[in-house]
């Protein structure tokens, strides 16, 4: 499916061509959720914010009423996956992110078919753009960088595998191919709440966006 058409990604809903770039994340999301619901609650948030970075008008073609009801199932997660973990939410997806890498990318490689591990570097790959983003400006420990250059090392490896794929290149974009206007930027709603969280500063952040889509 090429980056000019729409997906089928999240409950029904279809992400508008325009937000393409968002199919890995929520794909992530969806691929983690009953493992993870609270990681996959944070990645969900990230498009949103990505969503209202890229359109922050929502003048695309179906781009309002996407968004509208993405931050509607993000709302309805937020309270139902805070109950899953008793850490805060940098410290739960970095040490999902870790253990994820542990498991499917470093010991996956000698069990996985190639295909499996392709799917697991797209994981891997979005997990670390949105750790990178929830800590701002804050330093990420060497094993967790060590990691993420591994998970990019395997993107080259299993490049022929993911290129005979029928994925469009929108959906395997890696952190660093995004345009400049992609990025979340550190002042928005997502890195001030969930850096420093609480559930007032996360209702804050919610109702914040919610009115930029009235």
């Amino acid at each position: 499916m090429g980056s000019t058409s729409e997906e089928n990604i999240m409950d029904g809903e279809i992400v508008p061509s325009s937000l393409a770039v968002l199919v890995p994340i929520l794909r992530a999301a969806n691929s983690i959720e009953l493992e993870n619901p609270r990681v996959a609650f944070l990645c969900r948030w990230y498009a949103v914010e990505k969503a209202h970075t890229i359109d922050p008008t929502s003048s695309g073609h179906g781009v309002r009423q996407f968004k509208t009801n993405l931050l509607r199932k993000v709302e309805r997660e937020e309270e139902i996956t805070q109950k899953h973990t008793n850490r805060t939410d940098p410290r739960e997806l970095l040490n999902y992110y870790q253990t994820f890498y542990e498991t499917r990318i470093r010991d996956g490689e000698f069990t996985k078919e190639p295909e499996g591990m392709v799917t697991n570097v797209q994981i891997a790959t979005v997990l670390y753009e949105v750790l990178k983003t929830i800590l701002a400006h804050r330093t990420i420990d060497d094993k967790t960088k060590k990691y993420a250059a591994d998970v990019e090392n395997k993107k080259g490896q299993y490049e022929h595998y993911i290129c005979s794929s029928s994925c469009s290149d929108d959906k395997l974009r890696g952190p660093g191919s995004y345009q400049r206007d992609d990025v979340v930027p550190d002042e928005s709603p997502l890195v001030a709440c969930i850096s420093e969280p609480s559930e007032e500063k996360i209702d804050n952040a919610l109702k914040e966006l919610s009115k930029s889509q009235g």
